[in-house]
């Protein structure tokens, strides 16, 4: 693979779109208990999540400053959100018993008054800026998938030409995380409804580059030069509508490495979605795969752990799980590499390239057994799979690190 800009000028609608998913808001945190804590902790972690909810493009959240003197009891949340215009409510209540202090945290329905999600965490008196940073991040990155399974409740029965913009969009991420042929058809449906009447809309291209990207990576292309060629185009077009969408810059980012081995570019594009959103747990795993790709095992695993630490139950914890097999492959710690793997196929859905990692992991440590049978499973998903081809175009950049991963396929029953 070689890098390519693309030649062609893109044609840009006049203006940029942007379609924010449902309103929400943060009411200040509440205290109780014999030894409050001083008020500027509790509007510190009321602020830093405003702060971080706003730099999502999936939640329109209201500011601060609107809700800063308001306080919502189970008797008013449906009043106070028609006031506001919200759909949901996020309360915290700070409990302290001595030196313990309990962060409760919850997200409230204000159609219904129903409560449908909510957590808690132990956190310390003298909690530094680098705690509330964790803490916060931690809240946010378990929320917002919460608010997207409601959402996709809410809309599930819905003719498709009674769904709004987000709507379709939030549906088509939806298929495209299930990891399926007949899914995916589906998603790229929806995309292209989405760009055929909302052309500046910039999350529907950078959607749609994922798409093509899957069809590589899955198997399922019938044109590689012309998906790769797509992948491209369409992660541009996302930039150019949107240079600070973070989605798109990490998918834009993790295609340079992966189909062009443009390294450099990625990294640059990495640092600066995390400069725009530095609690995005998919840009921290997406940069450690591209760490492994150069060789650095370290900050790969790094990264990772960083990822995990930001969002521990994450609904696609497959993607980090990978990411520590690349990593520990990398390391040449293969029975480490084997052990994730198998741990990441066991998850809902894989990305197939998955099975190449798990096969060599597994016949580098010597169990050979185990290695043909997660090749035969692969060849299942992508019967076209052959040692030249993954070798042909793997990301990896170092020759050596390459040619030794076509050792360990060969030796995991891969065809030549």
């Amino acid at each position: 693979p070689h890098d390519s800009e693309g030649s062609s000028a893109l044609r840009l609608p006049a203006e940029a779109r942007f379609f924010s998913g449902p309103p929400i808001a943060v009411l200040p945190f509440q205290q109780s208990g014999d030894n409050e804590l001083p008020s500027y902790i509790a509007d510190g972690l009321t602020s830093d999540i405003i702060n971080q909810l706003s730099c999502l493009r999936e939640l329109s959240v209201i500011s601060q400053g609107t809700t800063a003197n308001l306080k919502a009891t189970d008797n008013n949340i449906r009043s106070l959100g028609k006031m506001l215009g919200v759909r949901y409510f996020i309360r915290g209540q700070l409990r302290s018993l001595g030196q313990a202090v309990r962060l409760m945290i919850e997200l409230v329905d204000t159609e219904d008054s129903v409560l449908i999600w909510g957590r808690s965490l132990d956190i310390c008196r003298s909690i530094s800026f680098e705690d509330q940073d964790r803490v916060v991040a931690n809240l946010v990155n378990a929320l917002v998938p919460r608010v997207h399974e409601v959402e996709l409740h809410r809309i599930r029965g819905k003719r498709p030409d009674a769904l709004s913009t987000y709507e379709k969009v939030l549906l088509a991420r939806e298929y495209l995380s299930l990891l399926d042929r007949e899914n995916l058809v589906q998603a790229r449906d929806l995309l292209e409804d989405v760009m055929a009447s909302e052309p500046g809309y910039a999350e529907s291209y950078a959607l749609l580059s994922n798409w093509h990207s899957l069809m590589i990576g899955q198997g399922w292309s019938n044109d590689r030069h012309s998906d790769i060629a797509a992948v491209e185009r369409m992660a541009q077009q996302a930039l150019a509508l949107d240079g600070d969408n973070v989605r798109a810059l990490v998918l834009f980012a993790h295609r340079r490495s992966l189909l062009h081995r443009n390294y450099g570019s990625a990294q640059e594009m990495f640092a600066h979605a995390l400069g725009i959103q530095p609690s995005s747990a998919v840009a921290w795993v997406w940069s450690s795969i591209t760490s492994s790709y150069v060789g650095d095992a370290d900050d790969a695993m790094q990264r990772a752990s960083r990822a995990f630490e930001l969002s521990p139950r994450d609904r696609e914890a497959h993607i980090f799980m990978s990411a520590y097999c690349i990593a520990h492959y990398v390391a040449e710690d293969y029975k480490s590499a084997a052990e994730w793997g198998l741990k990441a196929l066991s998850e809902r859905a894989v990305l197939g390239s998955l099975y190449r990692y798990v096969a060599a992991a597994l016949a580098a440590d010597g169990q050979l057994r185990q290695a043909t049978e997660i090749t035969r499973k692969a060849l299942t998903i992508m019967p076209n799979e052959s040692v030249r081809e993954i070798i042909n175009t793997s990301a990896f950049r170092s020759r050596s690190l390459r040619d030794r991963f076509g050792v360990h396929l060969s030796a995991a029953g891969f065809p030549q």
